[in-house]
């Protein structure tokens, strides 16, 4: 729960703000997921409007959102989506929920950085909901400027880590 500071080492999110900046401009957070029944490899992109940011989300054990943490309810009823989870850390289950799984999901490097995910998501043909392993983006679509696009960007910035020359 949270980030570098250069002078302190890490300071705490300021989950407050980030829920005022994310409903300016909405946080999309890129994954790559294997679904497990099939096999099937495919970009997942999570969002606090579809729901991925609450805090039942990413843990199973967790269904239906729980306001135990202090977040009270949103306007429809549901949980709120922030600051209901003051940490980062994994749940009773073991299982990280809402943003944190999210956030962990697209920046977890198999192999060197852990193991993937599991999170339930929906199936390759929409009709229900299925397991996925999902671990950083770049392991199937390294510059997600296609999954940008296919969520209705019109722009899309990608900065290179290396010069066009490199090979």
């Amino acid at each position: 729960d949270s980030i570098m500071c250069p002078e302190r080492g890490l300071r705490p999110l300021d989950l407050g703000a980030f829920a005022h900046n994310d409903a300016v401009q909405p946080l999309r957070i890129v994954s790559s997921s294997v679904e497990v029944g099939t096999g099937r490899l495919r970009t997942v992109c999570f969002g606090s409007r579809d729901g991925h940011f609450r805090d039942g989300f990413g843990d199973p054990s967790a269904a239906g959102g729980s306001d135990s943490e202090g977040g009270g309810g949103d306007e429809r009823g549901g949980p709120a989506l922030y600051p209901e989870i003051e940490s980062a850390a994994a749940g009773e289950s073991g299982l990280r929920r809402g943003l944190w799984a999210c956030l962990g999901a697209s920046m977890t490097v198999p192999g060197a950085a852990g193991s993937p995910f599991r999170m339930d998501l929906p199936c390759s043909d929409g009709n229900a909901t299925s397991t996925h392993l999902c671990f950083d983006a770049f392991c199937y679509e390294p510059v997600p400027y296609r999954s940008a696009v296919a969520e209705g960007a019109t722009h899309v910035v990608a900065l290179r880590s290396r010069p066009a020359s490199f090979v």
